[in-house]
Formats: structure tokens, C-alpha cells, sequence
């Protein structure tokens, strides 16, 4: 999944992104990205980040 941000929340989703399993998480550059936002890559989430909404992950292990 891509996540767009501004860079204003850019540490916030950097510090969420050490909880990630190795290679699950990244900050991406590419070419083009509007000024003053910040473009990260992640898959497999062990845990939601707090504080925003659309970041509310469930675990695999708990879905029927």
C-alpha cells in the first residue's frame, strides 16, 4: 500500500514504520510528488498508529 502525507505528519509515520517487519516498510522518492509531502510504501502491518483514523489496522489472526 502507498501512503500520500504531508510532511508535517512525516516523523510521526517514520517512528510507526520501526514496527514494520524487515522490508515492509519504506519512504519512497519519486519524481513528480506535490512540494512539502511525503510518499511511503508498507505491507503486512502488526499494528495501527494511533492518533489517525485510516491507519486502524485489524491482525490477520484475528479475522474469521
Amino acid at each position: 500500500m502507498y501512503l500520500l502525507c504531508k510532511n508535517e505528519k512525516q516523523e510521526l509515520i517514520k517512528d510507526w514504520g520501526k514496527t514494520f517487519g524487515n522490508g515492509n516498510f519504506k519512504q519512497e522518492d519519486f519524481e513528480g510528488l506535490p512540494e512539502n509531502y511525503s510518499l511511503f510504501w508498507f505491507r503486512n502491518p502488526k499494528q495501527s498508529l494511533a492518533g489517525i483514523q485510516f491507519l486502524h489496522f485489524t491482525p490477520k489472526n484475528v479475522l474469521n
